[in-house]
């Protein structure tokens, strides 16, 4: 497979990988694992925001006319995978604090 850039896409995804310590090819194949929930996947909550950005990007990116339902559905599912996320920090968040108490609860 081979995958055409512009130069300015490029040096832009030479300077993203630069902020996190990878290559370019590393970043492009993490996402791609996350995105096809294969080897070297980040876990559930990069595959559902991998997914989220394909329909997104994908679905209504390059259409001109997306059906309403569709908009409405993509909302529901941001909006249940950033409650998701708030869910799990606060557990997260409880577990250190009963953790710092020495267990008590």
């Amino acid at each position: 497979m081979t995958i055409t850039l512009t130069p300015a896409q490029h040096a832009g995804l030479r300077a993203e990988a630069a902020k996190f310590g990878v290559s370019p090819e590393q970043l492009i194949q993490r996402f791609v694992s996350d995105l096809t929930d294969t080897a070297g996947t980040g876990g559930s909550d990069e595959r559902s925001l991998a997914q989220q950005w394909a329909l997104r990007s994908v679905t209504f990116g390059h259409r001109r006319t997306t059906d309403r339902a569709e908009r409405r559905l993509w909302r529901l599912q941001s909006e249940a995978a950033r409650l998701q996320r708030q869910e799990q920090d606060e557990h997260r968040s409880a577990m250190a604090v009963r953790r710092a108490a020495g267990g008590a609860r």
